[in-house]
């Protein structure tokens, strides 16, 4: 059972941002049925590592917008950004 049910209540409207968002849960969900499933710790590392990198990557499109649409708050936004890819 999915940790993370997607549905258009998620949905921000700027369709490369909810298809990235949809990956996201994706890989949360995976995490979580692999944890839930007690797979080896390779299995849910390489799952971690995908998260984490699809992250940073979805962050980099996020603030293109921020900064394409002058996003008032996509100085302090950035700052969160950077604090969790760490």
């Amino acid at each position: 059972m999915a940790l993370v049910n997607w549905d258009d209540s998620l949905s921000i409207g700027i369709s490369e941002i909810d298809m990235q968002h949809k990956k996201l849960v994706d890989l949360i969900n995976k995490l979580n049925d692999a944890m839930k499933s007690g797979k080896s710790k390779d299995v849910m590392g390489t799952i971690f590592n995908e998260l984490i990198n699809y992250t940073a990557t979805h962050f980099k499109t996020e603030e293109k917008y921020f900064d394409q649409y002058k996003y008032e708050s996509s100085e302090a936004h950035k700052i969160e950004h950077a604090k969790l890819v760490k």
